[in-house]
């Protein structure tokens, strides 16, 4: 964020911007934990390596919801499934439906609707209402782009998941270990269930080391070096003499 404080910093005559950085980390779920820490600081980024669709916070937040349209009438997964992002509700909304039948009613039989619709037409038809529904609030976080593109393929990969999942339930439980160990499977999986990039013009890139050496953006970081094996942690000190500098090599 310090880089990117307007004026500070200027590659020539240009700011730098958000799409002049690169971040190279070891590993996928770096990568994952970073973009969730710069969507806080609102600075656009991108993973423009692999990133497995279900690491991400999407996955998590569907899979609460849909817990609770699997049975609307269970109030705890319910009231679970407001206050997540894609509902929305804060404590105040929450506590207000234990004095207001009518207005939690309305979320019953609204989500009561939505079950109905998973049960008739499958259940991406159901994600494409909840993101329906969830789109305005999204698309004022900085990572809304992000979040409605991780959505819908979660609604498409669960859709084809279902042929070999057919029972809500079942359906759930495979989500559940994908969520709860996100990249296992094999190659062909994987590749499936890579995120799909939306336009990365302008947002920060974050690879991991494996997938970029970073040569083709104008200013690299690498913060998580030292954790890597093979890494020094002693660095040899010498004087230069032509400048009487202490130096580390």
């Amino acid at each position: 964020a310090d880089y990117l404080a307007p004026g500070r910093w200027y590659l020539g005559e240009d700011a730098l911007a958000p799409g002049d950085i690169a971040v190279l980390l070891p590993r996928h779920a770096d990568i994952v934990e970073l973009r969730e820490r710069l969507a806080r600081r609102r600075i656009p980024c991108v993973s423009a390596g692999r990133s497995d669709l279900y690491a991400s916070i999407w996955a998590n937040e569907l899979r609460v919801v849909l817990h609770a349209l699997a049975d609307p009438a269970d109030a705890g997964a319910l009231r679970a499934a407001l206050a997540t992002r894609l509902i929305g509700d804060d404590y105040a909304d929450l506590h207000r439906y234990a004095d207001d039948s009518a207005h939690w009613r309305a979320q019953v039989d609204r989500f009561t609707q939505w079950s109905d619709a998973w049960r008739r037409h499958g259940v991406l038809q159901v994600v494409d209402r909840i993101v329906e529904f969830a789109a305005p609030r999204l698309l004022a976080r900085i990572d809304g782009e992000r979040a409605l593109t991780d959505l819908r393929h979660l609604g498409e990969s669960l859709q084809a998941e279902s042929q070999r999942h057919p029972g809500r339930h079942q359906l759930l439980s495979w989500l559940a270990m994908q969520c709860d160990d996100p990249g296992t499977g094999d190659e062909a999986s994987a590749k499936e269930r890579a995120l799909r990039i939306e336009s990365d013009a302008g947002r920060v890139q974050l690879l991991t080391l494996h997938a970029s050496k970073g040569l083709e953006y104008p200013v690299v970081l690498l913060p998580l070096m030292q954790t890597q094996r093979g890494a020094r942690n002693e660095y040899p000190v010498w004087t230069d003499p032509r400048c009487d500098a202490r130096c580390i090599d």
